[in-house]
């Protein structure tokens, strides 16, 4: 593919490739960089320190208004939902159109043991039709955070494999590779810090309010509301405000950078159709435009998706799990990404839709006359300031 745009790039080096190109940041929040000629973009941005103090991940605009410097592949455009889905509805067709579009191929579902992944697994073991294209990819800190389900698993006629350690996201098996990604986003994103700051009844307050506590710009007010619009909801509320943000600048960006450089890391031109998150379709997007109000169920931050717990209920009738289970954040998962990206991936400084690697050979250091041997090849993936 010519001229394939930025399918995910690497945050230690996005500065100096702005810089490089001659781009000017006029503030940097977090990992993230506000860019002379992206005034649009640079509101997003914005909007993203609202909902963290040190913003990262970067932010990929699905509905092409407020487009950056840097060209991301965006497969999935937003489009305002139009019919209601039931849960079961969206999980079944969503099950479904990955198993006949792969059918000829092994599913491989990682299963960490949380939420998201659980939800996932249990729709495939009850919608998929035949079993034996499955494989569970877990490690022993899945089998930690959910035993009981661990021990269902070992009931069914399914193939599992531990790939923890140093087989944490090598790739050697054949199929696709199914993952919760991108879960939080399409949910609103609700770390427990936020909801432990401010509370639950914040959740439902004003927006606006909010807003003009941290960042008293009225300009800043009037293009949230513009770029609210976009939803097709009427946007009141903290947490509507949030869910829209992450469903429609963060998901995508969210997604490629967080997995993306860890599963090619030692894969040239590995082809990116491999990997799936499996929430990141409009079936589920259906099902959830329509039920923003249920996200949270009360004031406990474990219910949060609590209709996902609900769903795993009907098959596993775990009730512990489905009244208690709440985000958790796996430190076991996040050193084993953290390996990967240190030993095997410093080199990438993208990755584009088609696979291709863009590396630098000269670790520790990426330097502007390296840049300059090679940037006419990619020259295309930068857009020219004031041209959105």
């Amino acid at each position: 593919m010519d001229n394939a745009l930025v399918k995910s790039i690497n945050p230690r080096y996005s500065k100096r490739l702005l810089e490089y190109n001659k781009f000017e940041i006029i503030n940097t929040l977090g990992e993230l960089h506000q860019v002379n000629g992206f005034d649009r973009y640079n509101q997003l941005i914005n909007i993203n320190f609202m909902f963290s103090d040190f913003p990262k991940h970067e932010v990929v605009d699905r509905t092409g208004t407020c487009l950056g410097p840097i060209r991301h592949a965006v497969d999935r455009a937003w489009c305002v939902p139009t019919q209601e889905l039931s849960l079961e509805t969206a999980l079944q067709r969503r099950v479904d159109n990955i198993c006949q579009t792969h059918s000829k191929q092994k599913i491989n579902l990682f299963w960490s043991g949380g939420i998201d992944s659980t939800s996932f697994v249990v729709a495939f073991l009850q919608y998929a039709p035949d079993l034996s294209q499955l494989r569970i990819l877990f490690s022993p800190w899945s089998t930690y955070e959910h035993p009981e389900f661990y021990k269902l698993l070992q009931t069914r006629s399914l193939e599992t494999v531990d790939i923890s350690g140093d087989k944490y996201f090598n790739l050697d098996l054949d199929g696709v590779y199914v993952s919760g990604n991108p879960g939080d986003e399409l949910h609103g994103s609700l770390d427990q810090s936020f909801f432990n700051t401010h509370g639950y009844e914040f959740l439902h307050s004003s927006w606006k309010d909010f807003f003009y506590s941290r960042l008293p710009d009225t300009k800043f007010i009037e293009f949230c509301e513009e770029y609210f619009m976009s939803s097709g909801k009427g946007i009141k509320t903290v947490f509507e405000a949030r869910w829209w943000f992450y469903i429609s600048a963060k998901l995508k960006g969210v997604f490629n950078q967080r997995t993306l450089p860890l599963l090619t890391a030692q894969h040239d031109h590995f082809d990116p159709n491999r990997l799936i998150g499996f929430f990141d379709c409009a079936e589920y997007e259906q099902f959830v435009y329509f039920n923003i109000d249920n996200l949270v169920a009360s004031n406990s931050y474990s219910s949060w998706r609590q209709f996902l717990k609900d769903f795993c209920y009907r098959y596993d009738r775990n009730d512990h799990w489905r009244i208690n289970k709440s985000k958790f954040n796996s430190a076991q998962l996040v050193w084993y990404q953290f390996k990967k990206q240190f030993l095997n991936d410093a080199r990438n400084l993208m990755i584009l839709e088609n696979g291709c690697q863009v590396a630098t050979q000269n670790l520790p250091f990426f330097s502007h006359s390296e840049w300059d041997k090679i940037k006419h090849k990619y020259q295309y993936v930068f857009r020219t300031p004031n041209s959105v």
